[in-house]
């Protein structure tokens, strides 16, 4: 475990308690990396590298931006087309890509990986790639 990425997923009890439900010996799936790595401007996967190949200390950061995974699907129609929302994002859209099928269902068919400071700013931008017409 020491050399390896891992993450614990837990469920929130009715009565405020958290019980682990699964340890995973893996990075979280998805966007997962990527998103903690557009919210600190990091790249995690060479801290890890460094601190294995170096034994180096826990690296200083700071989160700088909120992060998120808004997706679309196919066969819907949305209210803004994709090029309107490329417009609207601006600097919010870190990356967008489409969604290999196997993928999908869990996904969305195109993913857009968003990050702002103002967590209302993103909210927003979330809601202007999923509103539909």
């Amino acid at each position: 475990m020491r050399e390896r990425f891992f993450h614990v997923e837990f469920f929130l009890t009715p009565d405020s308690h958290f019980v682990a439900i699964e340890i995973n010996v893996r990075p979280p799936g998805g966007f997962s990396l990527d998103m903690m790595n557009f919210a600190c401007d990091i790249d995690l996967c060479q801290w890890w590298a460094k601190l294995i190949a170096q034994n180096l200390d826990t690296p200083i950061y700071e989160r700088k931006y909120h992060s998120a995974h808004a997706c679309r699907r196919k066969g819907w129609h949305y209210r803004f087309d994709h090029n309107e929302l490329l417009r609207r994002l601006g600097n919010t859209l870190a990356v967008h890509v489409h969604i290999p099928p196997a993928f999908s269902v869990a996904m969305g068919d195109e993913a857009y990986i968003l990050r702002h400071p103002d967590l209302g700013a993103l909210k927003e931008a979330i809601a202007w790639v999923e509103e539909t017409a």
